[in-house]
């Protein structure tokens, strides 16, 4: 479990003296999740069904934590396996398929139990996550401007079928097949993701020229011809300043030649464990007493600092919850938008039993949610704050250098499936895996 818990902090004022000790204490909603004895200490009427979920999860993130390690044994892939099932088979966790390590694939030569079952789970979730169409962005650089947001002119992907390339080389999925289901759904931007993902086969040679010379004369001719991509024209583009800062980070970037500290892939942990310093903590200390009349005496805190991969400068995000009850009912009506700050931002409190009553309040509506949209929303919006923004498009490549042990796409230059971008990366994708099943879940009541 992730904490830093009964932190004392102690100040010396002006006039010499000490303050009384303060003791705060630090967890994410996640990490309570799958640690049965905080269940049962903040969630006593629905620990059962809370922890018989969480001690599920804690147990496929201990199997995918052992994708660090260079070679897998066989009992351990199994067990990876059977974890990894559960996921594809269901409603609400089979995008986890988008960020497995293509290595983890089972090829032709794995016979066992739980590999045949996987190859069937993982082509059913391929072709149900042809339906999910994102930004482009989201698993390239994320750079969408605020003008595109508005208006919805950026470019769209069905991102699993760039991935196409990869089931087809495993065996787990047929050329034919898919083309099928393309044909069916008939659907301009599912159609042309599919052809991008074809233009990938064809260079990593999982497909020969020819058929897919067939295949895509088969999609294109179901297009219509009055169909236009989403094409960007920036030409009278307003640079904000915002943007600006962007665009010269972007232009200055130089991707480090060594791991640090010697060790791989640390963030394995969403949230670093390194000790907050007192100016950080004085911080939290500032924000509980100048809100005190209006504000509980909790914070929840997020941002690149607590995630490891901050650069100089970078700041918290800190977000004070009000007392009011207008401001509370607000909070909950936008619970999918913020699901990330409730389940991944750490909560820093003082009082425990303010803390028990807020965590009731805020977490208790996503947990009731079984079947709904608010539900998938919410769940979408832990992935792409944990997996994507901004972990995929520039945190992971600040902390870590290209990893020479395992193949390198970024020289493939096929830009319809940005193959330079860390989404394709071994290393990036074993620690969205971890921090799948981490950081994505939210149990059912």
């Amino acid at each position: 479990m992730r904490e830093l818990e009964f932190l004392t902090y102690q100040e010396t004022q002006g006039s010499g003296k000490k303050r009384p000790e303060l003791k705060l204490r630090f967890y994410t909603l996640e990490d309570i999740l799958r640690d049965e004895e905080q269940i049962r200490r903040l969630f006593p009427e629905q620990a059962k069904t809370l922890a018989e979920q969480g001690e599920e999860r804690a147990e496929g993130l201990f199997l995918a934590n052992q994708l660090y390690h260079p070679k897998l044994d066989a009992a351990t892939k199994r067990k990876l396996y059977a974890e990894l099932i559960k996921l594809l088979e269901s409603d609400d966790y089979f995008s986890i398929l988008l960020y497995l390590p293509f290595e983890l694939l089972p090829d032709e030569t794995e016979v066992s139990k739980e590999a045949l079952r996987f190859k069937t789970a993982a082509r059913e979730a391929f072709l149900k996550l042809t339906q999910v169409v994102d930004p482009f962005e989201n698993y390239n650089e994320g750079d969408i401007t605020e003008s595109e947001r508005k208006t919805g002119t950026y470019e769209r992907c069905a991102k699993i079928l760039h991935l196409l390339a990869f089931f087809l080389e495993r065996k787990i999925l047929k050329l034919e097949e898919v083309l099928e289901y393309i044909e069916t759904e008939n659907d301009p931007i599912i159609s042309y993701s599919f052809l991008s993902g074809v233009k990938l086969a064809v260079v990593l040679k999982t497909i020969e020229p020819k058929d897919a010379f067939l295949a895509q004369n088969r999609v294109l001719a179901k297009i219509p011809a009055t169909y236009k991509i989403n094409a960007r024209d920036r030409g009278n583009e307003v640079i904000t300043p915002a943007r600006a800062k962007w665009l010269k980070e972007r232009a200055d970037f130089k991707r480090p030649k060594n791991f640090p500290n010697g060790e791989k892939f640390l963030l394995g942990a969403p949230f670093s464990y390194r000790q907050l310093e007192d100016g950080e903590i004085k911080r939290f200390i500032e924000a509980f007493e100048s809100n005190q009349d209006k504000s509980f005496n909790t914070v929840l805190v997020g941002g690149s600092c607590l995630k490891g991969y901050n650069s100089a400068g970078s700041d918290f995000d800190m977000v004070i919850l009000s007392k009011d009850k207008e401001a509370l009912r607000e909070f909950l009506n936008r619970k999918a938008e913020l699901a990330h700050i409730v389940f991944n931002y750490l909560w820093v409190y003082r009082s425990e039993e303010e803390y028990q009553l807020l965590l009731n309040k805020l977490a208790l509506p996503y947990f009731r949610e079984r079947y709904t949209r608010a539900r998938k929303d919410a769940l979408e919006r832990l992935e792409v704050d944990s997996l994507q923004y901004r972990l995929l498009h520039k945190g992971f490549r600040r902390v870590y250098p290209k990893d020479p042990t395992t193949r390198d796409f970024s020289e493939l230059d096929v830009r319809e499936v940005a193959s330079g971008s860390t989404f394709f990366e071994t290393g990036y994708r074993v620690t969205a895996t971890n921090l799948y099943f981490s950081n994505v879940f939210i149990p059912k009541l």
